[in-house]
């Protein structure tokens, strides 16, 4: 159903034993501006991935909603099994190139969305990367300005001397594709870029380890991170840092305890025309 742009999803109805709800889920959205080349602009689809007790018991199942049919197509296995208590730590996905990627413990899975096949099945690869020493607050996926993808982490330097304090780094880790339309060609690339976090031209630094710090999400037009830090890092609050500067600004004095934080990208031209579409009366 469709009012001013707005579409409201059917519900979301489950088979098997546990048909009840879904607690915790991994989530990817595709629009047409994903698509190569661009697409109808109300075109989406929506993908999500959650643990549910079928005929064979437990398993980790992906679903995915198409605009163009209306409708939530059936599930299918996935290729990678995630432990319940794990589902609730997937990330943002991103897209590229019709896939929809995310970071899990056993490295990074992609889905393709801009194609389906009649039977509903969907292509998916894992590139094996071990990210299981990384808490999953502190890894993120994104694309860089020149296209490529990257997995992200959050590590932590000591300082000479000074035992109790660490700095805080950047870690980018690249995917590399024999066939960038093909995601079973990707591997992880040995080209790694390692920034550093600095606030007021200072290098960020935490006294206690691991600190209370989350990467919320990644812009790949303006190249910005927002992320959040605990009291507990000596730092609380939201923050944006620029990776081509490797500068850090403080945006607001809380949202560490937030659920869910995420960031929108628009230019000043779409911004100015939704302003302009808005009534105060």
């Amino acid at each position: 159903m469709t009012s001013d742009n707005i579409v409201v999803v059917p519900p979301l109805v489950l088979v098997g034993k546990n048909n009840t709800k879904i607690l915790d889920y991994g989530c990817a959205l595709l629009t047409s501006h994903d698509l190569c080349p661009p697409g109808c602009l109300d075109f989406f689809r929506i993908l999500l991935i959650y643990n549910h007790h079928g005929g064979g018991g437990l398993s980790t199942v992906l679903r995915c909603y198409s605009s163009d049919t209306g409708r939530w197509g059936p599930e299918t296995k996935s290729i990678v099994k995630i432990p319940s208590s794990k589902i609730s730590n997937i990330g943002p996905a991103v897209i590229h190139r019709g896939v929809a990627y995310l970071a899990l413990e056993q490295g990074v899975f992609g889905v393709r969305l801009d194609r389906i096949e009649e039977d509903h099945t969907m292509d998916m690869h894992l590139v094996p990367c071990d990210t299981s020493k990384f808490s999953p607050n502190n890894r993120l996926m994104g694309v860089s300005s020149d296209n490529r993808l990257f997995l992200m982490y959050c590590c932590f330097k000591a300082i000479p001397k000074m035992k109790m304090w660490k700095k805080l780094v950047l870690k980018l880790t690249y995917l590399e594709f024999a066939d960038e339309d093909d995601i079973h060609t990707a591997k992880i690339s040995t080209i790694r870029e390692v920034l550093s976090m600095k606030q007021i031209g200072k290098q960020m630094e935490v006294a206690y380890y691991p600190p209370a710090i989350k990467l919320r999400w990644f812009g790949e037009k303006s190249g910005i991170l927002l992320f959040t830090m605990g009291e507990r890092s000596g730092h609380n609050g939201t923050y944006m840092m620029n990776l081509r500067e490797q500068v850090v600004d403080k945006v607001a004095d809380d949202g560490h305890s937030w659920k869910n934080l995420l960031g929108y990208e628009m230019d000043m031209a779409a911004y100015l025309v939704s302003v302009g579409q808005i009534s105060f009366t």
